[in-house]
């Protein structure tokens, strides 16, 4: 049954684009972690996150340092393995703990507050799950104030302890006023924009070698990406489907193995911008994200005549 979120945003702009929101909203993190870190199971869930975080800053700082890439390639390369992997660790804590995935599963907003970088506390208190989408608290001291007092009562309460949790976020972009639905068999998101005055859209869908999207003309620009200047050269085809229409597709593959000038194959984080050619205030958003969790999940396990040792043992998510 949907739960009804403790606090409801009236912001429609998103709080990660103010520099000063953005502060405050760390600041309230940083008070949320302290108060977590003065439990010890508390702790031990939140350093999962953070050790994640740090291992990769460490990585990233070392790169910088042998400058054996550019800043550009290793900026794409720390932001692309961060997505994943607290999206993988979120995914892993709905197998373990289910408040996570009723969050998920809960609303739009909970389903943002996750796998935006805002991040979202949730308590499930006598059989009721409570949402505390941490940007709708951010915006002024007095709610991030009483974000703090409830988070401290939540933690008071020791029949609490083992339902109350802090997920710090996925670092991913998503409009605020933008539609994230579920798809139990895809790997890869994809979203689909459409103008709400006309019928001009625009669908964006990642696989495994190649980004496709079609969209009506002067709809969409694609901005060459910020660290090649062969870009044009990764397009494989752009086919007119009919008057107004364009097809791409977008090899990952062959964008991955071009050689630069010192023939490295560097490029293998890639980044590509596209841009609508129309305000975010005008279009209708929908993102669609997979939604594959380890309790869907099965062993396959086989083992072969004349022996009862399992000799393949097979997972996937």
């Amino acid at each position: 049954m949907e739960q009804e979120l403790e606090k409801s945003s009236i912001n429609i702009l998103d709080p990660l684009q103010d520099p000063l929101a953005k502060e405050r909203l760390q600041n309230l993190k940083n008070k949320i972690k302290n108060i977590f870190s003065e439990h010890t199971l508390l702790n031990k869930r939140i350093k999962t996150y953070d050790n994640i975080v740090e291992r990769l800053d460490d990585l990233e700082k070392n790169q910088k340092k042998d400058k054996a890439h550019n800043e550009d390639f290793i900026k794409n390369k720390f932001k692309i393995l961060r997505i994943i992997s607290k999206y993988n660790e979120m995914s892993t804590l709905m197998g373990i703990y289910k408040e996570y995935n009723e969050v998920f599963l809960n609303s739009n907003e909970s389903r943002r507050a996750m796998l935006i970088d805002t991040g979202c506390l949730f308590c499930q208190v006598n059989n009721e799950l409570k949402i505390y989408p941490l940007e709708n608290y951010a915006d002024n001291e007095k709610n991030a104030a009483d974000l703090i007092e409830i988070v401290q009562n939540l933690v008071k309460d020791t029949n609490n302890i083992d339902h109350i949790h802090f997920w710090q976020g996925c670092e991913m972009a998503i409009p605020k006023r933008s539609e994230i639905v579920l798809n139990f068999n895809k790997t890869y998101p994809s979203v689909y924009i459409k103008k709400r005055e006309s019928k001009d859209e625009i669908f964006i869908e990642e696989n495994s070698w190649h980004v496709n999207y079609i969209a009506d003309k002067g709809f969409l620009k694609v901005i060459n990406d910020e660290h090649r200047n062969d870009f044009v050269g990764a397009i494989l085809e752009d086919e007119i489907l009919s008057v107004k229409t364009h097809k791409v597709s977008i090899s990952k593959k062959e964008y991955a193995n071009r050689l630069n000038e010192n023939t490295n194959l560097q490029d293998d984080y890639q980044s590509i911008n596209m841009q609508v050619l129309e305000a975010l205030q005008k279009c209708d958003v929908v993102v669609q994200m997979p939604y594959i969790i380890p309790n869907a999940d099965m062993l396959v396990k086989v083992s072969f005549k004349g022996s009862d040792t399992e000799e393949l043992i097979l997972s996937t998510s």
